[in-house]
């Protein structure tokens, strides 16, 4: 059997509810992808025409918009500052990666500083809650937002 040939990427609803179109023939499909929602990987599908593909599933509320920002962390109980380059960006958290080695987990919680490419080079300062780690790589949720709101929503807008 071949392997899929194409991707797409499936919005689904809180319920997980989403509509998948086979590339091939164009019939569209409203599937329950329930059990897929904190799948970050494509699965495979096939449509009755016999055409195969991947479908990523996206769960997210909110844009995320790819950036390449250079900032500072600061862990929880650490009085010195490390660098690191923040990656992708919402209005509800952020990825970086970390230049050096270090002890970041689950749960820490972080201080980020760093400034938005925008014409005003806004300063961002968030406390922010680790929520996975991948060697250097790492994604947090925004503890409190309410300050950087309209900044960071107009920054996020899609071009």
């Amino acid at each position: 059997m071949a392997p899929p040939s194409s991707q797409q990427l499936v919005h689904l609803d809180a319920q997980g509810q989403g509509i998948v179109t086979c590339p091939q023939c164009m019939k569209k499909s409203q599937v329950n992808a329930a059990t897929y929602r904190d799948l970050h990987a494509p699965t495979g599908g096939t449509c009755n025409c016999g055409h195969r593909f991947l479908i990523l599933f996206n769960t997210r509320h909110f844009y995320r918009k790819d950036v390449h920002l250079s900032g500072r962390y600061l862990p929880s109980g650490s009085t010195m500052r490390r660098q690191m380059t923040v990656v992708n960006l919402s209005m509800t958290g952020v990825r970086f990666y970390t230049l050096l080695p270090h002890t970041l987990q689950v749960d820490d919680v972080v201080e980020l500083d760093f400034h938005l490419d925008d014409p005003q080079c806004t300063e961002m300062h968030h406390k922010a809650i680790i929520q996975w780690v991948d060697d250097k790589q790492i994604g947090a949720g925004f503890c409190d937002l309410q300050a950087y709101e309209r900044a960071l929503g107009f920054y996020l807008r899609p071009a």
